[in-house]
């Protein structure tokens, strides 16, 4: 059942993340700054890792057939990487939770959309791109 509705989160929120992304977050020592949102797609504990791999997989397929694709993240600047943290605090995350995060960086045009789970200690993550859109 956790996982139909993981699944069933991620299809929804692919489908209208930009809305998700709406919350302006600055870091101006750092001239960080952008929209960003997160919500939540609910707990990974107990999947296997071919299970998460391929529920992420459709997820993946489903978006890039629906959306503007433009490529993959392989690794976030620090920009994209505070306003991921930025819009998790909104959250009280606890360890194997996944968020679906929706980043665009000010002045571009691009929204990165990434599946987060939440780590064992909670203080760290593993990140996963669905792409960079239009």
């Amino acid at each position: 059942m956790i996982k139909k509705i993981i699944l069933i989160a991620i299809f929804l929120i692919i489908l209208v993340d930009p809305v998700f992304a709406d919350k302006y977050y600055s870091d101006k020592a750092n001239g960080y700054s952008g929209y960003a949102g997160a919500t939540y797609a609910g707990s990974t504990a107990g999947m296997t890792s071919a299970e998460f791999n391929q529920h992420f997989n459709l997820a993946k397929t489903f978006a890039m057939q629906t959306r503007t694709f433009i490529g993959d993240c392989r690794k976030l600047s620090k920009a994209e990487a505070f306003l991921l943290w930025a819009a998790l605090k909104e959250f009280n995350y606890s360890a194997n939770e996944a968020y679906i995060v929706t980043i665009k960086e000010n002045n571009s045009t691009l929204t990165l959309t990434l599946l987060v789970v939440i780590t064992e200690n909670g203080q760290d993550c593993n990140w996963y791109s669905i792409g960079y859109f239009i």
